[in-house]
């Protein structure tokens, strides 16, 4: 171990150069640079004839560091660099300061002894105690400015019996090291919008002994407790603004500085507290209101206290008090709702009566009307009712809303007068009956909440609110009364009811995305989002979420920014139509949250792209496309109505995704010609019925699942196009019907190279029409009113020990194109007609067995190619027509 003494001025510390290091004080330069065992002194000969200087450090090592009788004011500029000291630090509280970036002073003893003594000096940057088996006392008061924290990693950090005081932006111990701090009966001033980290408490100590916290910050800020148990912790701030206590956390004394001019200062709480000693919460002059409240609206949070200071100008929400206390008591306590163990003052009805508005806060409220005399103490409270009438403010007059107020029922039915009500950017929450009169005009940006815990009217008067609007009311909610309601910016349902009663919303979005209860009741109305990009329509996590009545969305935007509609995984009792009436815009609908469902949904007007559905989204009801809109490719789209006849409308656009038909009771008509495209078009039956209505439907495959299912054609023709195995797939066909309905129905079999028609031994009151030039399999005993075909040459096959019974047999080839007919094995299969005449030409037969009440007449130009029976073949090969005739 050696002492370094700093000469010469301004200079660099680092751990190699010898500039400006002396064995002695005033010495010569050339000294080694200290190491981590060597003690460092600056004093009055390290400046000698230099007067101020800087030392500039650069991965600066010490012992001890001493600075002390300087001569000038000294500089120790850290900038990005550590100083790490492994020993005490003393330095000056004149004449010496430090300046940082983001480098630190690093305390890293391994042993006890240490001091830290700045003599009312200010530290300027971050401090950290990191040192197995390290312990530091303070041999004076630590005070550093707001920006820097102090961080203790290992070792111990204690205040000393002289219970020095430390003011710092933080102070942070998470880890699992051994470690402890002891603040005794020091008194900590933090600054920062997290003030203390403890998250991790492993191996810790932390001993709070009688010291006071005091959280001096003037804006929002989380004091985390980590559920430790303090001694006094006041936020000691007049400011108002939004505080929140987390961890369960125990105190002696907790302390809430009153707010110094009007104005709600919130205290919220995601967990019980316990207060020991006594709670202070003390509000002044009926406006300088301090709000203690859950975090989270319907969620009780309890306090359990010892002794509560005499209340005044309390406002509380979910909030209960417990503990040796008994029941609270105060002076104009506002009652929010969801509250127990506190006794609030009677609700009063309090009357505007400043000729010239005003704020909300002002001397203005009075409990008569017009003639009443206002006061201070008549400051409407939570439970209390507001009104604003003609008399008691000027024509043309502004109030304004000037901080989050906790408001009951606000009345302005009787104001007629022009007047304006102005809320600026601030979110006041209301607990009652909320009427707008003719005379008011709203402005403001902020939002307005709506809380209460029982249903109340909301009645625009048919203006135009210029907030947002969110409903946050456990068991309660809001009832549109006489006049629909429009807000310029959004309109979010968080819990509670939103009750249209028969009446319209209209905002730029709408939202209720969460897992709370919450009701939407359309009765005959609808909602309506004029957005214009991002998402207009939110109940993606639609979880406990309720719809009743109309249930009709209209997205009304005319813009071409794209818009994500979000409807959620509602049932089908709960479901919501959608109706797009414009816009150019990309839409991705029916694309996230899970398996999105809707009822009817309606694309008249749209000109845009659809996106398509994702994987396991559902149609309860009508699908209509619009004939200016593109539809992109998706996931399959399930239509599943179990009741009713719904309709699906194309307009000539081709849907690129798989669509199936699964709802037990459902019945799907299609409009007009259905098209599926030819990369992704299957279609599957599984329950219900699926009716052509005379139209063509267009798919790649057909298949149908386990189910009650029934095809009706009516005249209808389903095409399946796809060359494959499985192009037409009964695959389950218990419960699979076909209804023929008015007109000839048709499955068409359209690839040009071989498929199959897996028939499941099923009745089809229709035509089974080979209609392209691959070879058609067709396996199962099945029956079909017709098979028939369009294109020659071709080839039908039917699987070998099978009987396929039909109504007609039209299938006939053309000079040089013949129709072959076999089996798919050298078996033979069967075909039976109950009666008439089968006269079938230009065909190719072999293993075919032609059976039942009818005659087969294989006839011009048609060859035998062996081991077929019941068939009879012309004589000649010449012409058409020519049979040899047998009568028995």
């Amino acid at each position: 171990m050696a002492d370094r003494y700093w000469v010469g001025g301004s200079g660099t510390w680092d751990t190699t150069s010898t500039t400006n290091w002396s064995t002695g004080s005033g010495g010569s330069s050339g000294a080694s640079a200290p190491t981590s065992a060597d003690n460092v002194f600056f004093d009055n000969n390290s400046n000698v004839g230099t007067g101020s200087f800087t030392v500039t450090v650069s991965a600066a090592v010490c012992n001890n560091f001493t600075a002390s009788g300087l001569d000038g004011a000294m500089t120790l500029a850290l900038g990005s660099s550590n100083v790490s000291v492994s020993g005490s630090w003393s330095s000056p509280g004149t004449n010496f300061s430090t300046t940082f970036s983001n480098g630190s002073i690093r305390f890293v003893s391994t042993s006890i002894g240490n001091t830290i003594t700045t003599n009312g000096g200010t530290i300027t940057g971050n401090v950290s105690f990191n040192g197995a088996g390290g312990y530091w006392t303070l041999g004076s008061a630590l005070t550093m400015v707001t920006t820097a924290t102090i961080t203790l990693t290992a070792g111990t950090l204690d205040t000393s019996v002289s219970n020095y005081a430390m003011t710092a932006s933080a102070i942070s111990s998470s880890n699992t090291n051994v470690r402890a701090l002891k603040l005794n009966g020091s008194t900590v001033s933090l600054s920062s919008a997290a003030p203390v980290d403890f998250a991790t408490q492993t191996n810790a100590t932390f001993d709070f002994g009688t010291s006071t916290i005091n959280l001096t910050r003037a804006s929002t800020f989380t004091f985390d407790g980590g559920g430790l148990t303090y001694w006094n912790v006041s936020f000691t701030s007049t400011v108002a603004f939004v505080k929140t206590i987390t961890s369960a956390n125990t105190f002696n004394n907790l302390t809430f500085a009153t707010p110094a001019s009007a104005a709600l200062s919130s205290v919220v709480l995601p967990n019980n507290q316990t207060i020991n000693g006594t709670l202070t919460a003390v509000g002044a002059n009926g406006n300088q209101r301090i709000f203690i409240r859950s975090d989270t609206i319907g969620t009780s949070r309890t306090l359990t206290c010892a002794a509560i200071a005499a209340m005044t100008d309390v406002d509380f929400r979910d909030i209960t008090i417990a503990g040796a206390v008994g029941t609270l008591s105060g002076t104009r306590l506002g009652n929010c709702g969801g509250n127990s163990g506190i006794t609030f003052d009677a609700s009063k009805t309090v009357y505007w009566n400043l000729a010239a508005g005003g704020n909300w806060s002002a001397t203005a409220w009075a409990t008569g009307s017009s003639s009443g005399t206002p006061a201070a103490t008549n400051f409407p409270l939570a439970q209390d009712t507001a009104i604003i009438e003609n008399t008691g403010l000027n024509t043309s007059a502004t109030i304004t809303i000037n901080s989050s107020w906790n408001i009951s029922a606000l009345d302005t039915s009787g104001r007629t007068n022009a007047m304006t009500l102005a809320s600026g950017t601030t979110a006041p929450t209301f607990y009652g009956n909320f009427v707008y009169g003719s005379g008011v005009t709203p402005t403001g940006t902020g939002i307005y909440t709506f809380s209460n815990r029982s249903t109340k009217t909301l009645n625009s008067g048919g203006k135009t609110f210029t907030q947002e609007i969110i409903v946050d009311a456990p068991s309660g909610g809001i009832q549109l009364l006489t006049n629909s309601l429009t807000s310029n910016l959004d309109f979010t349902l968080t819990k509670g009811t939103l009750d249209l009663n028969n009446l319209s919303l209209t905002a730029l979005g709408f939202s209720s995305s969460n897992t709370n209860t919450r009701t939407i009741a359309f009765g005959t109305g609808s909602i309506s989002c004029t957005g214009v990009g991002s998402s207009v329509w939110n109940t993606a996590t639609s979880t406990n979420l309720t719809t009743t009545g109309t249930q009709v969305a209209n997205l009304t935007s005319s813009g071409s920014a794209a818009i994500t509609v979000s409807p959620g995984a509602l049932s089908e009792a709960n479901s919501i139509s959608f109706n797009f009436t414009g816009g150019t815009y990309a839409l991705a609908f029916l694309a996230s949250g899970g398996s999105p469902s809707a009822r009817n949904v309606d694309f008249t007007g749209y000109a845009g792209t659809w996106g398509g559905p994702a994987a396991g989204a559902t149609v309860y009801g009508n699908l209509k496309l619009s004939t200016g809109m593109t539809v992109g490719s998706g996931n399959n789209l399930n239509f599943s109505a179990t009741s009713g006849i719904k309709t699906i409308t194309s307009n000539g656009r081709t849907m690129d995704f798989p669509i199936t038909f699964n709802g037990v009771g459902g019945t799907w008509e299609l409009q007009d010609g259905l098209t599926l495209s030819v990369a992704r078009g299957s279609l599957t039956l599984t329950n219900g019925t699926l009716n052509l209505n005379g139209n063509i439907c267009n798919a790649i495959s057909f298949t149908t699942a386990a189910g009650t299912k029934n095809l009706t054609f009516n005249g209808g023709t389903l095409v399946c196009s796809v060359a494959s195995t499985t192009s037409f797939n009964n695959a389950q066909p218990t419960g699979f019907t076909t209804t023929a309905g008015t007109g000839t129905g048709k499955i068409s079999m359209t690839a040009a190279t071989a498929k199959t028609f897996v028939g499941g031994g099923s009745t089809y009151n229709c035509t089974l029409e080979q209609a392209g030039a691959g070879a058609l399999t067709i396996t199962g005993s099945n029956t079909f009113t017709t098979i028939s075909n369009s294109v020659q040459p071709t080839t039908i096959t039917f699987t070998a020990g099978t009987t396929t019974t039909v109504t007609n047999w039209s299938v006939n080839g053309t000079a040089g194109n013949l129709v072959t007919i076999g089996s798919a094995t050298a078996a033979q299969h069967t075909l039976s007609k109950a009666s008439g005449i089968v006269s079938s030409n230009y065909l190719s037969i072999s293993y075919s067995n032609a059976v039942g009440g009818a005659a087969w007449y294989a006839g011009a130009n048609s060859t035998n190619g062996g081991n077929n029976t019941g068939w009879v073949f012309s004589s000649s090969t010449a012409g058409a027509g020519r049979f040899l005739l047998m009568f028995s």
